[in-house]
């Protein structure tokens, strides 16, 4: 298990809480639930420890679990949850003590990775294995190498499926040997019957195993290396990562604060929507505590998911702001090729607005920084480069294969790394709907001039709404570093096919109809039909071995979601060490 010296430190915390809507440790619900679930019942009092931003909670109440407590030691998440799920009671306090719990006041005890927290090279409390009950020790070391060996048998299941498919087999290690990071956890909960009297005292103990952690790319800044040629209008920054600001020890830059505004003036504030933010992207003078590149995340109280939401007000607003992080907004950036009284020769600049005479920038190193440079200033033009020699995933499949989920898993842990767009439409938002989270919604004159311009790779019609994806969106990614990932059609693949975006097609297939029917009844629970499982094989067979699977770079048979991850960075990262047959109009 990784040793990591941030997970004690409740800054750490504030600061992930403020910009992580959600992270689920460990596992999904879905793969423990049935077990969890034998344990409780729907009138239990449960108090989920350490509940961070994890929907354990929610999954719960929706399954008839409504009397539970959350309790972490973040305010921010607490500040959170008070507004944002009030049907559950929450308790700011320190699981290490629970100062403001009373003995037995709860039937169950929820734990999930919390523990993780205690375990770090600063560890407040020094464990003592001399202290443990040498019977309970035992205990746990038995169930330990009984789940042990129970993972080793289905990872050479695995292996045998693989090998019999025709897939490269997955190497096994010998369990006695193995030097996987493991993770221990234990939770105890003790119970009293009401005729007998008696107390039961209940252990569940989980040892969660996992092959030695993926990183397709380390997620520390480096420092940036730039190309010596400046004899050409625009250069390309080289970095070993991403823009990653995010520092262990300082972690005040994306503090939220709150604004008061004039409900009347509102609307001289201009605002760009990207990727479901709402970034002030031009100066004002309303209020000179809002900065030009900063993101409205609330308006009195609530979420601000549509414009529409800061007009019509008379009295003052209460606006919750927070600063974007570099490159979340639709900016670009500059190197200097001139001391100045703001910034030294070869910084590198985010440019948060230009006219005829000004650019505003902020240093990527002192983001805090807002300045302006007169027009003149000497500077090149620059983008951070992945290191990866690709720019975008293209996903690719027939329907009902796992390419949405697929895509979600990457997003999510390897969000450092990847990114993805925001596709338009022409029908107006639905209820629950975000713009510029689910869709981009535009008029359908817009859209049409978006087509005549060449900017939608692909776009179509479905019961006369127009939909489409931008070009323009993934440059916008591309020169902030991330890799884009979508989930396209064939059509989109070969707009992409160029110099500019160099695509790397990954086809994801269904396996064999015996086992589509074995991974359904069994593991996933779709609740699908043969009938449907049968028409998800065929079309996926269809599809594989169509005429246009001369552009796929690999193809991928989804027998289980995190597996299929895991081939896929594999496959990513062998790309920065292998040659790669690559069409010569995308080089010269």
């Amino acid at each position: 298990m990784e040793i990591n010296q941030k997970y004690s430190k409740k800054c750490y915390w504030d600061a992930r809480f403020n910009n992580e809507e959600s992270y689920e440790w460990i596992a999904e619900f879905e793969e423990f639930g049935e077990l969890l679930l034998k344990h409780i019942k729907p009138n239990d009092k449960i108090l989920h420890i350490g509940c961070g931003n994890s929907q354990l909670s929610q999954q719960l109440f929706d399954k008839g679990y409504k009397n539970i407590t959350n309790l972490d030691f973040s305010s921010v998440i607490v500040n959170k949850g008070n507004i944002c799920n009030p049907h559950f009671n929450w308790i700011c306090d320190d699981m290490r003590t629970l100062s403001n719990i009373e003995s037995n006041s709860f039937d169950i005890v929820l734990e999930k990775a919390a523990i993780e927290s205690l375990t770090t090279r600063d560890r407040i409390y020094n464990f003592k294995m001399s202290e443990l009950n040498d019977n309970e020790l035992e205990r746990l070391r038995m169930n330990a190498d009984n789940l042990s060996h129970c993972l080793h048998s289905l990872m050479a299941r695995i292996r045998d499926l693989e090998s019999k498919n025709g897939d490269p087999p997955m190497k096994i290690s010998n369990p006695e040997k193995d030097t996987s990071d493991c993770q221990v956890c234990s939770n105890e909960t003790i119970t009293t019957d009401e005729k007998t009297g008696l107390k039961k005292k209940v252990i569940v103990t989980e040892r969660v195993l996992t092959t030695k952690t993926f990183h397709a790319i380390p997620d520390n800044a480096a420092s940036n290396n730039f190309k010596k040629k400046i004899d050409i209008n625009e250069l390309t920054c080289e970095n070993n990562l991403p823009i990653n600001l995010v520092c262990d020890d300082d972690m005040t830059i994306n503090e939220k604060r709150i604004i008061k505004v004039p409900g009347k003036e509102i609307h001289k504030l201009n605002l760009e929507c990207i990727n479901g933010k709402y970034i002030i992207n031009k100066k004002h003078k309303l209020n000179n505590n809002l900065k030009i590149g900063e993101i409205i995340e609330e308006v009195n109280g609530e979420k601000v998911t549509n414009k529409n939401q800061l007009l019509g007000y008379n009295d003052s607003l209460d606006l919750v702001v927070r600063n974007s992080l570099i490159g979340e907004g639709n900016t670009k950036f500059m190197k200097l090729m001139e001391n100045n009284c703001s910034a030294k020769m070869g910084s590198i600049l985010e440019v948060l607005d230009k006219n005829d005479y000004n650019y505003t920038v902020r240093n990527i190193n002192y983001p805090e920084n807002i300045f302006s440079l007169p027009a003149s200033t000497l500077h090149l033009n620059v983008s951070l480069i992945s290191p990866l020699p690709r720019r975008v995933i293209c996903l690719v499949g027939s329907r009902g294969v796992g390419r949405s989920s697929i895509k979600h898993l990457l997003l999510t842990q390897c969000k450092h790394v990847f990114s993805t767009i925001i596709p338009y439409t022409t029908r107006k938002r639905l209820n629950g709907e975000i713009e510029g989270l689910d869709y981009n919604y535009i008029t359908k004159r817009e859209f049409l001039s978006r087509v005549r311009s060449d900017d939608f790779f692909e776009f179509g019609e479905v019961d006369n709404v127009l939909y489409g994806s931008s070009k323009s969106d993934i440059r916008r990614l591309i020169r902030t570093g991330k890799i884009v990932i979508i989930d396209s059609s064939m059509n989109g693949v070969r707009n992409l096919s160029n110099r500019e975006f160099m695509p790397f097609t990954i086809c994801i297939k269904a396996p064999s109809l015996s086992e589509l029917m074995e991974l359904n009844n069994k593991i996933y629970d779709t609740e699908k039909t043969e009938t449907e499982l049968e028409k998800i094989y065929e079309t996926s067979e269809k599809f594989s071995n169509n005429d246009h699977r001369n552009l796929f770079d690999i193809t991928i048979v989804n027998r289980n979601h995190d597996l299929s991850v895991q081939k896929i960075l594999t496959c990513l990262d062998n790309l920065k060490n292998q040659s790669l047959w690559t069409p010569t109009s995308w080089i010269f």
